[in-house]
Formats: C-alpha cells, structure tokens, sequence
C-alpha cells in the first residue's frame, strides 16, 4: 500500500508538468504535444445548429420551468461550443435542473 502511495505522489508532478494554456481555437493537447481542434464545420450545419439554438432558447424562456426545454437549450449550447456556456446561462439553466428537496 505504500508502494502505491508513494507512485501517485512521484507521477502527480509529471501528470501537471506538460499543462499550459491551450491557443485559441484548440482543444487540447495530444500525448506528443501536437495541439488537437475539430476541423470547421461547413457553413450549411453551422447555420441548422445556430437555428436549433434559438428555437431552443425561445421554447426554454417561454417556459422556465420546463426540464426538456432546459435541458434541450443547454444541450444545443454544448453542441455550438463550451465556451457559450457562460454563467449568466449556466444559473438559469442549473436552477431549472436542480431537483427540488420535494421532488
């Protein structure tokens, strides 16, 4: 047990030595140190997926309350890009999917 102990405490330092901010537009990083990104989407999906946006936007703020709705919006942020779920769409959105104690 104490082998083992001692091997994450050695490898910790290892796993964080190659960590350091990303460019823009990339994802992450590769094991040989390339830098990943997802090719660009043609401009025909990128229109259909910013047109599910909105109507999942305005379905979910006609209805706050509706959990398909909340989930369906944050689901179409996900699919455009992590970096459109800021905070002011991210407490909206947790309040509709956090189970009440009643439920």
């Amino acid at each position: 047990m104490a082998q083992g102990r001692f091997l994450i405490l050695a490898a910790g330092p290892l796993l964080f030595a190659g960590c350091h901010a990303l460019p823009h537009g990339a994802e992450c990083w590769s094991l040989d140190g390339r830098v990943l990104s997802s090719p660009p989407a043609d401009p025909a999906t990128q229109g259909a997926q910013l047109a599910a946006l909105a109507e999942a936007k305005v379905r979910w703020a006609a209805a706050p309350e509706d959990k398909d709705a909340a989930i369906w919006y944050a689901r179409r942020l996900g699919y455009r890009s992590k970096s459109l779920v800021r905070p002011d769409h991210a407490r909206p959105l947790n309040a509709a999917l956090t189970p009440d104690a009643g439920e």
